[in-house]
């Protein structure tokens, strides 16, 4: 149980490195290039070591719920898509606009800043159901992102999104582990040492990455139908999702990632996935950015919503 001078210094160190990412992805010419650095070390380095030291270490009860955390995260996207297509069906807007936004309301951040979350809120042993939520999420984007590009963008790159899915670094770190798990491999606990150390690193980093995201990416552009889209994102489907989440009884600490999950803004990504599918790139940029910013004050409330 943490104490209120940890959970302080905590959200203080939250909040500090998101505003100090934010203003020099705002003010500073090299932002794109940080960025762009920054992300690759995440993905290539810090998050799949962290991936795997994670699953190896996992208890038999997490990795039981791998197929109850694919089966809520299809249904999570799925259930956005569905929503968001038939709230943005019928207003005048442009086919890209529909959908960016219909990608937006679907696909949230599921690692950047869950990650962070989940070792500040709950530690490491949610690690493994952020992995494999996040690794689902890829999946159904590679398949449903080319379709909606198709549809709404009229650019159906499906190379580009199933590359990005197969070489996406924790996926492959997660074959990894399985693959030493399978061979008996136990890390040595001067091993584990030093990865414990990869955690506190990643956390920091990744909010810094946050902040510079959308500092780089900040736009306001069509706020209205981005507000629809984030009341979607982060108040509908939260409370449909944390229903069904108790409902189904997992253990605690997976119902505690999975609330985490629901809550989370859209993902920086999804800009980035909507420039390569012809979709309105700033109109997503305008929800990640609102969504985002209206995230950080319910932070210090997840205490008690985990609790």
């Amino acid at each position: 149980m943490q104490t209120a001078e940890e959970l302080v210094l905590r959200f203080g160190i939250f909040y500090f490195l998101i505003l100090v990412g934010y203003a020099f992805g705002r003010m500073s010419s090299h932002a794109p290039s940080v960025n762009k650095s920054l992300t690759s070390l995440l993905l290539n380095l810090f998050l799949p070591l962290l991936v795997l030291q994670s699953l190896l270490t996992a208890s038999a009860q997490t990795m039981s719920e791998v197929p109850a955390v694919a089966m809520l995260a299809v249904l999570a996207h799925l259930l956005g898509l569905l929503i968001a297509w038939v709230v943005f069906r019928t207003p005048p807007l442009e086919k890209r606009a529909k959908g960016a936004l219909m990608l937006s309301v679907a696909f949230s951040n599921a690692i950047f800043l869950p990650v962070p979350l989940v070792l500040i809120f709950i530690g490491p042993e949610g690690i493994p159901a952020v992995t494999f939520f996040t690794v689902t999420q890829l999946c159904i984007l590679a398949f449903v992102g080319p379709v909606v590009g198709s549809v709404y963008g009229g650019k159906p790159d499906w190379r580009f999104a199933v590359k990005k899915t197969l070489l996406f670094p924790p996926l492959l770190a997660v074959f990894a582990a399985l693959a030493l798990a399978a061979l008996g491999v136990v890390l040595p606990s001067v091993v584990q040492s030093v990865l414990s150390v990869n955690g506190t690193v990643t956390t920091y980093l990744a909010l810094f990455e946050v902040g510079i995201g959308v500092g780089h990416r900040f736009s306001l552009f069509d706020i209205r139908n981005a507000l629809e889209a984030v009341a979607i994102r982060q108040l509908i489907l939260p409370a449909i999702i944390i229903v069904i989440v108790v409902f189904l009884g997992l253990s605690e600490i997976t119902t505690k990632v999975m609330i985490l999950e629901a809550l989370m803004p859209s993902a920086v990504t999804v800009v980035i996935y909507a420039a390569g599918l012809g979709l309105d790139s700033e109109l997503a940029a305008t929800v990640v950015t609102l969504g985002t910013f209206l995230l950080l004050p319910v932070i210090p409330l997840l205490p008690i919503l985990l609790a």
